[in-house]
């Protein structure tokens, strides 16, 4: 095996299990996280649009907690999609290193990625507080797509 694909693999098997990792989080740690980082980039942001006089936003904790619950589940998503969108670079760079064709590397990396976040799904049932669900599943596999999709019409 070339130096460049063991360090793929490498890299492959590094983020899947930074995956794996994040889906063993219980309900309650993985939202609270979630929330916490929210906040504060949140906190942040608007205190420097006001410093700067674009905004003129309430600080006050009720109204930063009521932003947070609005953006706390669509983030979430985003977060999946870019997960999944990274890990299929990783893939793609595997199988080409191997030497796949260009319509082969789409192929397996799309599939790969497909079938990773299905255990994922499967995975997160076992754990306290978390349910599988196939729509993320599909946002998952959405982000390996297009990213599959930009390194396959990318010229090399």
């Amino acid at each position: 095996m070339k130096k460049t694909t063991f360090i793929f693999l490498l890299i492959v098997i590094l983020w899947g299990m930074v995956i794996f990792y994040a889906s063993s989080r219980t309900s309650r740690e993985s939202n609270s996280n979630s929330k916490k980082i929210i906040t504060f980039v949140l906190t942040k942001t608007i205190s420097f649009t006001n410093h700067v006089h674009l905004t003129n936003i309430d600080l006050s904790d009720n109204n930063v907690s009521r932003m947070v619950l609005i953006i706390n589940k669509p983030l979430r998503k985003v977060v999946h999609y870019l997960i999944y969108f990274i890990l299929a670079i990783f893939v793609y760079l595997f199988f080409y290193s191997l030497g796949c064709t260009r319509f082969k590397l789409l192929i397996f990396t799309c599939l790969l990625c497909f079938f990773y976040s299905l255990t994922d799904e499967v995975h997160q049932t076992r754990v306290d507080g978390r349910t599988g669900q196939f729509l993320d599943c599909i946002i998952d596999t959405s982000g390996a797509i297009t990213s599959s999709m930009i390194l396959f019409l990318k010229k090399k």
